[in-house]
């Protein structure tokens, strides 16, 4: 009698040609990335570390109760800011009306105190959202704070 035909079996080239094709593509991965220059610090990074650090202190300091100024509504294109009735010492410091869409919107004003309030004068700006950046200095410390304004 004689013997069966074996027929060709492709799967296990298949196979092997597939997880040769991946070995491939893997270390061709490996090494055109290796090459790519990642840079996660910047060259100046403890000064900028100590810079961010102070921008945190003012920013924790502003949250402090009796501390950030209230901001009031909007009426005739006046914010109004207040400060909070306990807090005493004299100010200087920037309002910055930052606008996220257009950075050459941006418009920035000395806080100027009458009787604890400040009027910051919206009238002639863009409608819709901007974000008041309020830096201050009172008794030798610094303050930071955000607030998120919708103009209409």
């Amino acid at each position: 009698m004689s013997e069966p035909k074996k027929s060709f079996n492709i799967w296990p080239y298949a196979v092997f040609g597939g997880y040769g094709l991946f070995a491939c593509v893997m270390i061709g991965t490996a090494i055109v990335l290796s090459q790519e220059r990642v840079d996660l610090v910047t060259p100046d990074y403890y000064a900028h570390q100590i810079k961010y650090e102070a921008h945190l202190d003012a920013t924790r300091a502003a949250a402090r109760p009796g501390h950030a100024f209230l901001v009031g509504e909007i009426k005739d294109g006046v914010v109004p800011l207040v400060r909070p009735p306990a807090a005493t010492d004299p100010v200087s410091g920037t309002a910055t009306l930052y606008r996220p869409s257009d950075k050459d919107k941006d418009v920035s004003r000395p806080i100027e105190l009458t009787a604890g309030v400040m009027k910051l004068d919206v009238a002639g700006l863009q409608p819709g959202v901007w974000r008041l950046k309020l830096e201050w200095e009172s008794a030798k410390t610094a303050h930071y704070q955000e607030v998120d304004l919708y103009l209409p």
